[in-house]
């Protein structure tokens, strides 16, 4: 993976020998658009739907959108349903915003709430253990790819025993975040010097930079 102009790219390395697999499980070359049928959610029941957030209220407070999926995989990974869980992560530096596969209660509560940046979710996969239980935590495109790779090597199946898919309207580049940290401080983002965290509070206004 390369970054170019914001975003990440796949990148074929020399070891390339055209077979073509890679494509197999590009979620961006193999949609068919099923998935973006206008009468999926009609067809969805109201029995089907639920509403729910973190009884924590600083799991709540902090995390987006309630905090519903940190508390989930907490309570997952403490009552050993799992033993962790692939998520991404910020440490509020742009360039630390990655996959990581969380297996205590701090590394997932450090992972809280939104990252608006492009992360490659399944290219930590290659480090999963196949041995153990895993919940996977990502976008519609990730989760597509992840389900073409289980499709090809049964084993993701049984590692990766829940799937939860996030709503997306799309990732915008690493561009729109530094411009966003200059709109907002009247600098240019500087990585020794400053970090952003969206949503934090769980408010979307309440993104804070420090320097």
């Amino acid at each position: 993976i390369i970054n170019k102009n914001g975003f990440n790219i796949p990148k074929i390395d020399q070891k390339c020998i055209n077979c073509g697999r890679c494509l197999t499980v590009c979620s961006s070359f193999n949609n068919t658009g099923k998935y973006y049928d206008n009468n999926f959610f009609k067809n969805l029941k109201d029995e089907n739907c639920y509403i729910g957030y973190a009884k924590d209220n600083e799991i709540r407070n902090y995390g987006a959108s309630g905090g519903i999926i940190t508390a989930l995989l907490i309570n997952l990974l403490e009552n050993k349903k799992i033993d962790g869980c692939i998520i991404a992560y910020s440490d509020g530096k742009i360039e630390n915003t990655k996959a990581i596969i969380a297996t205590t209660k701090d590394e997932i509560l450090n992972s809280k709430s939104s990252k608006y940046m492009p992360i490659s979710m399944n290219t930590i996969l290659k480090q999963t253990d196949k041995d153990k239980k895993y919940a996977y935590v990502g976008k519609g495109c990730d989760i597509r790819g992840l389900t073409l790779l289980q499709e090809k090597y049964s084993v993701l199946k049984d590692i990766i025993v829940l799937k939860i898919g996030l709503m997306c309207a799309g990732s915008p580049s690493v561009n729109a975040t530094q411009n966003l940290y200059k709109e907002m401080t009247g600098m240019d983002y500087d990585s020794k010097k400053s970090c952003f965290f969206y949503r934090y509070k769980g408010w979307p206004g309440n993104s804070i930079a420090k320097y």
